[in-house]
């Protein structure tokens, strides 16, 4: 299994969350990061966006953070960080998916009736 997520970006926003996606669902994660730079507000008018000259001045919001993290949680490639542009590229091992789930008791831990019930007197 592989998860695509798409963020406004920065490192400081997605790598944590990147890395607990792919351990909490045992799958590998592509996150992808939106780079706003002040400059790429430059060629609307005011009138379309009031904000412009405002972002223009600030220099950057969003600085990307785009990396990939494999099924345990570990990153294996990037981060892109600090307005860096650029494509990240790993070999992604489905096998990978199918051992950690054999380490993940989804349904098992919670199905305990002795354990876990409700009863009303």
């Amino acid at each position: 299994m592989i998860h695509l997520a798409v963020w406004p970006g920065s490192l400081s926003l997605t790598e944590d969350i990147t890395r607990f996606i792919a351990k909490e669902g045992r799958s590998w994660v592509l996150s992808a990061c939106g780079v706003y730079k002040g400059e790429d507000f430059g060629h609307l008018s005011v009138e379309d966006f009031p904000m412009r000259d405002y972002m223009m001045e600030a220099g950057g919001f969003h600085s990307g953070g785009s990396l990939i993290a494999d099924p345990t949680g570990n990153i294996i490639a990037g981060p892109l960080p600090d307005f860096e542009e650029g494509i990240l590229y790993a070999d992604v091992d489905k096998r990978t998916v199918v051992e950690e789930r054999q380490n993940f008791d989804y349904s098992g831990h919670y199905s305990r009736p002795e354990l876990l019930n409700l009863k009303r007197d």
